[in-house]
């Protein structure tokens, strides 16, 4: 709900402060979520604040990473005593399960919010959420280093990943963090989309292949349909 709110809070300062009645408003915004813990009072979730300089952007990418190659650690060990305790137990289908869907992944979890007031519609703002699930495979081919050979590592990958942003100036006049959807920084973290769940929906996916604008587009055509 973060990222929504927040453009719709952006959608909402423009309509109150002279857009036109026929004009169509949009905002967006992205959040990245920290996800630690396994589950209940033990799983904790906080959204990461945008970096105001860039110390602060390496510094909280290193904690982040660190958590991410942890959490990879613990859940691959939690896997490995489900799998050897179900094949203590006989139970032949829960193995089968935990082999074929594993244990639930250290993830970077992205939200994007879209606010959207239309034509004509005075004060009523639509709001559109979409998530991405992110494995960062070239993080996790870190977990067998030992710690010192790990920490350097990261720091090296954090800074290769700020110089990358470092180059693109309309991305540096917004934030100092760095953009998940940027190529650049899908190969150096080795970034792949991780479908969570068997039956997620269609608009949870492929978001790096042009979210938000697929879902504005997505949104506009719907409106048209319902206007025409």
């Amino acid at each position: 709900m973060v990222a929504g709110i927040v453009a719709r809070e952006k959608v909402k300062y423009v309509v109150e402060n002279g857009a036109p009645d026929n004009a169509l408003v949009c905002a967006f915004d992205t959040v990245v979520m920290e996800t630690r813990g396994s589950h209940g009072e033990a799983k904790k979730r906080r959204y990461l604040q945008k970096p105001e300089t860039r110390e602060q952007a390496a510094a909280g990418l290193v904690e982040y990473f660190t958590h991410l190659i942890e959490g990879k650690i613990w859940k691959d060990g939690a896997l490995k005593d489900l799998i050897e305790h179900a094949e203590r137990m006989g139970m032949p289908e829960a193995l089968a399960s935990l082999r074929s869907v594993g244990y639930p992944q250290a993830l970077i979890h992205i939200t994007t919010g879209m606010a959207v007031r239309a034509p004509h519609a005075g004060d009523e703002i639509d709001m559109i959420f979409s998530i991405m699930r992110l494995t960062p495979n070239a993080l996790f081919d870190l977990a067998p280093l030992a710690v010192d050979e790990r920490q350097e590592r990261i720091a090296e990958i954090v800074e290769q990943a700020l110089s990358v942003m470092d180059e693109n100036e309309r991305w540096r006049a917004v934030t100092t963090g760095i953009d998940y959807s940027d190529p650049r920084i899908k190969d150096l973290l080795g970034l792949q989309e991780a479908k969570v769940f068997h039956d997620m929906d269609d608009s949870e996916e492929g978001i790096m292949q042009g979210m938000p604008k697929q879902a504005f587009d997505k949104y506009l055509r719907s409106l048209a349909e319902e206007k025409a």
